[in-house]
Protein backbone atom coordinates (compact mmCIF):
# COMPACT_ATOMS: atom_id res chain seq x y z
CA UNK A 1 0.00 0.00 0.00
CA UNK A 2 1.22 3.42 -0.86
CA UNK A 3 0.47 5.97 1.89
CA UNK A 4 -2.26 8.48 1.03
CA UNK A 5 -4.43 11.19 2.53
CA UNK A 6 -3.84 14.43 4.34
CA UNK A 7 -4.46 15.33 7.95
CA UNK A 8 -4.87 19.02 8.71
CA UNK A 9 -4.37 20.74 12.02
CA UNK A 10 -6.95 23.52 12.20
CA UNK A 11 -7.53 26.57 14.36
CA UNK A 12 -10.46 25.88 16.70
CA UNK A 13 -12.09 29.22 15.78
CA UNK A 14 -12.51 28.31 12.08
CA UNK A 15 -15.96 29.39 10.94
CA UNK A 16 -16.28 26.55 8.42
CA UNK A 17 -16.20 28.79 5.36
CA UNK A 18 -14.05 28.18 2.32
CA UNK A 19 -12.97 31.82 2.43
CA UNK A 20 -11.42 31.30 5.86
CA UNK A 21 -9.73 27.97 5.11
CA UNK A 22 -6.25 29.36 4.39
CA UNK A 23 -6.16 31.07 7.77
CA UNK A 24 -7.65 28.06 9.53
CA UNK A 25 -5.12 25.44 8.39
CA UNK A 26 -2.05 25.61 10.60
CA UNK A 27 -0.32 22.40 9.45
CA UNK A 28 -0.95 19.83 6.74
CA UNK A 29 0.57 16.35 6.96
CA UNK A 30 0.56 14.12 3.93
CA UNK A 31 0.50 11.26 3.21
CA UNK A 32 -0.59 10.13 6.64
CA UNK A 33 -4.32 9.47 6.81
CA UNK A 34 -3.85 5.95 5.45
CA UNK A 35 -2.04 5.09 8.68
CA UNK A 36 -5.42 5.08 10.40
CA UNK A 37 -6.27 2.02 8.28
CA UNK A 38 -2.86 0.55 9.07
CA UNK A 39 -3.46 1.01 12.81
CA UNK A 40 -6.81 -0.78 12.58
CA UNK A 41 -5.21 -3.66 10.74
CA UNK A 42 -2.24 -3.84 13.12
CA UNK A 43 -4.56 -4.05 16.13
CA UNK A 44 -6.34 -6.95 14.44
CA UNK A 45 -3.00 -8.67 13.76
CA UNK A 46 -2.24 -8.22 17.47
CA UNK A 47 -5.57 -9.95 18.23
CA UNK A 48 -7.25 -6.84 19.65
CA UNK A 49 -10.39 -6.52 17.55
CA UNK A 50 -11.97 -4.38 20.27
CA UNK A 51 -9.48 -1.54 19.75
CA UNK A 52 -9.64 -1.88 15.97
CA UNK A 53 -13.43 -1.67 16.06
CA UNK A 54 -13.34 1.31 18.45
CA UNK A 55 -11.11 3.23 16.01
CA UNK A 56 -13.45 2.35 13.13
CA UNK A 57 -16.47 3.49 15.13
CA UNK A 58 -14.84 6.79 16.09
CA UNK A 59 -13.88 7.48 12.47
CA UNK A 60 -17.38 6.59 11.23
CA UNK A 61 -18.84 9.17 13.63
CA UNK A 62 -16.39 11.82 12.42
CA UNK A 63 -17.03 11.09 8.72
CA UNK A 64 -20.80 11.41 9.16
CA UNK A 65 -20.40 15.15 9.75
CA UNK A 66 -20.46 17.84 7.11
CA UNK A 67 -17.10 19.10 8.39
CA UNK A 68 -14.81 16.10 8.93
CA UNK A 69 -13.13 17.56 12.00
CA UNK A 70 -12.41 15.66 15.18
CA UNK A 71 -13.22 17.25 18.52
CA UNK A 72 -10.47 17.53 21.09
CA UNK A 73 -12.10 14.66 23.00
CA UNK A 74 -12.11 12.49 19.86
CA UNK A 75 -8.47 13.30 19.15
CA UNK A 76 -7.59 12.34 22.69
CA UNK A 77 -9.64 9.14 22.43
CA UNK A 78 -7.96 8.18 19.15
CA UNK A 79 -4.54 8.81 20.64
CA UNK A 80 -5.41 6.57 23.59
CA UNK A 81 -6.66 3.85 21.23
CA UNK A 82 -3.33 3.92 19.39
CA UNK A 83 -1.23 3.72 22.57
CA UNK A 84 0.43 0.41 23.31
CA UNK A 85 0.30 -0.94 19.77
CA UNK A 86 4.03 -1.60 19.54
CA UNK A 87 4.02 -3.55 22.81
CA UNK A 88 1.14 -5.70 21.58
CA UNK A 89 2.85 -6.46 18.26
CA UNK A 90 6.28 -7.38 19.64
CA UNK A 91 6.34 -11.07 20.40
CA UNK A 92 3.03 -11.76 18.65
CA UNK A 93 3.66 -10.46 15.14
CA UNK A 94 7.15 -8.95 15.08
CA UNK A 95 10.36 -9.43 17.01
CA UNK A 96 12.10 -6.75 19.07
CA UNK A 97 13.72 -5.43 15.87
CA UNK A 98 10.24 -5.00 14.34
CA UNK A 99 10.75 -7.79 11.83
CA UNK A 100 8.32 -10.56 10.92
CA UNK A 101 9.68 -14.08 10.90
CA UNK A 102 9.85 -15.08 7.25
CA UNK A 103 7.90 -18.28 7.89
CA UNK A 104 4.89 -16.13 8.94
CA UNK A 105 4.78 -13.94 5.82
CA UNK A 106 2.26 -16.02 3.90
CA UNK A 107 -0.08 -16.13 6.92
CA UNK A 108 0.14 -12.34 7.32
CA UNK A 109 -0.37 -11.75 3.59
CA UNK A 110 -3.73 -13.48 3.93
CA UNK A 111 -4.71 -11.25 6.89
CA UNK A 112 -3.67 -7.82 5.63
CA UNK A 113 -4.43 -5.35 2.88
CA UNK A 114 -2.57 -2.26 4.03
CA UNK A 115 0.92 -3.61 4.63
CA UNK A 116 3.37 -4.20 1.79
CA UNK A 117 4.06 -7.88 2.36
CA UNK A 118 4.19 -8.58 -1.37
CA UNK A 119 6.40 -11.45 -2.47
CA UNK A 120 8.04 -9.14 -5.00
CA UNK A 121 9.77 -7.39 -2.08
CA UNK A 122 11.76 -10.54 -1.40
CA UNK A 123 13.52 -10.51 1.97
CA UNK A 124 12.44 -6.88 2.56
CA UNK A 125 8.85 -8.02 3.19
CA UNK A 126 9.85 -8.90 6.76
CA UNK A 127 9.96 -5.15 7.44
CA UNK A 128 6.38 -4.40 6.35
CA UNK A 129 4.79 -4.48 9.80
CA UNK A 130 7.56 -2.27 11.19
CA UNK A 131 7.06 0.17 8.32
CA UNK A 132 3.35 0.32 9.10
CA UNK A 133 4.09 0.82 12.78
CA UNK A 134 6.39 3.75 11.92
CA UNK A 135 3.46 5.39 10.16
CA UNK A 136 1.21 4.88 13.16
CA UNK A 137 3.85 6.38 15.46
CA UNK A 138 4.04 9.40 13.14
CA UNK A 139 0.26 9.69 13.32
CA UNK A 140 0.45 9.62 17.14
CA UNK A 141 3.01 12.44 17.06
CA UNK A 142 0.66 14.54 14.92
CA UNK A 143 -2.30 13.91 17.24
CA UNK A 144 -0.19 14.84 20.28
CA UNK A 145 0.91 18.02 18.53
CA UNK A 146 -2.71 18.96 17.87
CA UNK A 147 -3.63 18.46 21.52
CA UNK A 148 -0.57 20.32 22.81
CA UNK A 149 -1.23 23.29 20.51
CA UNK A 150 -5.00 23.36 21.08
CA UNK A 151 -5.73 22.61 17.40
CA UNK A 152 -8.42 20.46 15.81
CA UNK A 153 -7.74 17.54 13.48
CA UNK A 154 -9.40 17.49 10.07
CA UNK A 155 -9.36 14.44 7.82
CA UNK A 156 -9.62 14.88 4.05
Amino acid sequence: MKPWGTIYLMRPDWDGSDEDIDRAVVEAYEPVKSFLDVAIELWRLADDDKRASAIESLLEDVYEREQVIMTTAETNELLQLLEGLEAQLVGKVIDDKWMVQSNRLSELRARTETLNLDESRGHLAVHAVGEGLCGVLWLQKILREALERGLLVSLD
